[in-house]
């Protein structure tokens, strides 16, 4: 019992990369499921009218968006993800990407790790009218029990999309948590990146890209990463940079491509 106590409290105070006696500088993922039917009588009648409305309006926003744009995929990788007969998939993407790969992966029944934020609320309601699995991500809550059901989700086939640098940044840097997941379920890694031909890029910290009507939207799927079963605490690390480096070699495939 006693040392079961100390194993959540490493985990939700320094991190799933605790376990491998990883740096807390190396990053660390905590999820948590939301829980159905939760009360929001007691929020603001603001944020409950923009809960109630705005998945619907922005759904339909994006939905009009990208009817005007047109998509190509590819895989950059001899052994298409997509079309690999084998089990569930972790897809991992930057944050800023996200707007762009939730319309072409819509509808696919994908668990989305989301953050427990008020505004990751609304991304969480839009998202499941898209078709998506929300799972709403957490620092400081259900670390251990929101884990176990992820790796639920992918021993029972079903994949799952994970933003590698979110919630919260250094954008472009891979979290361990994703690599945790990968290899407590055997699950490969998919590394995908995303681009469109007109854009805006806002002023948020991960840079996020907001593709124009009309544009031409790009997306390569790289070939899937299988971590071995011995993973161990400099083995992680080095999949951290591996993983890091395949996606961000996926825009230099991109601009070779168009």
């Amino acid at each position: 019992m006693f040392h079961r106590q100390r194993l959540h409290e490493r985990i939700m105070h320094r991190g799933l990369p605790a376990l491998f006696g990883i740096p807390i500088g190396c990053g660390t993922v905590e999820f948590k499921v939301e829980e159905r039917g939760n009360n929001r009588s007691n929020e603001p009648l603001t944020f409950r009218l923009l809960v109630c409305w705005g998945p619907v309006i922005l759904h339909a926003l994006l939905r009009a968006l990208y009817a005007t744009c047109r998509f190509a995929y590819r895989a950059a990788g001899k052994c298409s993800a997509s079309g690999s007969p084998g089990g569930p998939l972790i897809y991992v993407a930057w944050h800023r990407d996200m707007l762009m790969l939730s319309y072409p992966y819509r509808n696919r029944d994908i668990a989305m790790v989301i953050s427990r934020s008020h505004d990751g609320e609304l991304a969480a309601q839009t998202a499941r009218r898209m078709g998506y699995c929300a799972v709403r991500g957490s620092n400081s809550r259900g670390g251990i029990s929101a884990l176990k059901e992820l790796i639920i989700m992918l021993r029972n086939g079903q994949s799952v999309g994970v933003l590698a640098d979110g919630p919260r940044g250094p954008a472009g840097q891979t979290k361990a948590g994703v690599l945790y997941l990968a290899h407590k379920t055997g699950a490969a890694l998919v590394p995908v990146a995303a681009k469109a031909s007109r854009s805006i890029t806002l002023r948020s910290w991960d840079r996020m890209v907001l593709p124009l009507p009309f544009s031409h939207i790009s997306i390569v799927e790289g070939e899937p990463i299988i971590l071995p079963s011995d993973l161990n605490r400099r083995d992680l690390i080095q999949y951290c940079h591996q993983l890091t480096q395949r996606i961000n070699g996926l825009y230099s495939t991109i601009a070779e491509k168009s």
